[in-house]
């Protein structure tokens, strides 16, 4: 029996809230299949990302031999995230920052934190009044040392974020802009 090891290609958390999150990842090992996968009262719900012969062939084949492994994987990477809520106060530099306009308006941000060892990248959408974090979380996704870079904003608490964004409030050039902005 060979040694299991996380093959994945792609690693993408897209939705969540309270109490469920929504993703997709691709299986190297499995011809790049791709799953989707929901996460809700500690249960792992996953289902092939295109129904066909083929992928529910090698969906089975994965279901059956490495889903439980893969499992233990997921609910690691999710408390590795999660440990960020714990983090009591957050300082760092603003590497970049943008105004961009084209299609919908967004301020762009890359953040590097003296509690983190990767850079976050989080954007703002004024007219929504939403934000998205992605962040490589330091565990990697496959045997080539990758990390996935997702969106964790739905993961973290909102008290968290308004904790990262604090300290470079007042350094942005939109400051007037973003007065109002995680307050």
């Amino acid at each position: 029996m060979s040694i299991l090891k996380i093959e994945l290609n792609t690693f993408n958390i897209y939705s969540s809230n309270n109490s469920k999150i929504s993703g997709f990842f691709e299986l190297s090992d499995y011809e790049f299949l791709g799953v989707d996968f929901e996460f809700e009262n500690g249960i792992f719900m996953f289902y092939p990302h295109r129904e066909n012969k083929k992928n529910n062939k090698l969906f089975s084949k994965w279901n059956e031999n490495e889903k439980d492994f893969y499992t233990k994987f997921f609910l690691n990477y999710f408390n590795e995230i999660k440990k960020m809520n714990k983090i009591p106060v957050f300082t760092g530099d603003l590497k970049e920052e943008h105004y961009l306009t084209k299609g919908y308006c967004q301020f762009f941000f890359i953040l590097q934190y003296e509690q983190l060892p990767n850079q976050v990248r989080l954007s703002y959408y004024p007219e929504s009044g939403g934000c998205s974090l992605y962040y490589k979380i330091p565990i990697t996704i496959n045997s080539q040392g990758e990390f996935g870079n997702t969106a964790i904003n739905n993961l973290l608490d909102k008290e968290t974020i308004k904790r990262m964004w604090e300290p470079f409030r007042d350094k942005t050039k939109y400051r007037l802009q973003l007065l109002h902005m995680l307050r």
